[in-house]
């Protein structure tokens, strides 16, 4: 019974890589309208999916290079050191993805829900503070 849940799984992990990967095709009907920190998003979405926590940080880190002001780099970037267990760093990137959430909501209206995303990381803060 545990082999047959560890397979489902792993089956579901492959689906949604390969869900990943075509709603990323899907995504850029022109290149152009692709930036790239969307791309960077995007990949590392992709290797975080598939457990490939420093690949897919290294496309956060290289998100928050590009945009240091949007909350998304850090706020994904917590999410792998969350799953690798680097309590610390993840607190401060949530914390970070905080400051610059609050600042963006202000000064911008954005296709996502940034308000979603602030609930998401006072969530996330909150389950790390006993950490």
């Amino acid at each position: 019974m545990l082999i047959l849940s560890y397979e489902k799984n792993i089956i579901d992990k492959i689906l949604n890589f390969i869900k990943l990967i075509i709603l990323s095709i899907q995504g850029v009907t022109d290149i152009r309208e692709e930036t790239e920190n969307d791309f960077y998003h995007k990949m590392g979405c992709i290797y975080l999916e598939c457990y490939r926590y420093r690949k897919a940080l290294d496309y956060f880190e290289k998100m928050i290079k590009i945009e240091p002001e949007d909350f998304l780099g850090y706020q994904k970037a917590a999410e792998v050191y969350k799953e690798t267990e680097h309590f610390k760093l993840a607190r401060e990137n949530y914390e970070l993805a905080l400051q610059k959430a609050k600042v963006y909501k202000n000064e911008n209206d954005r296709n996502v829900d940034v308000k979603k995303a602030l609930a998401e990381i006072k969530k996330e803060l909150a389950q790390l503070k006993g950490k």
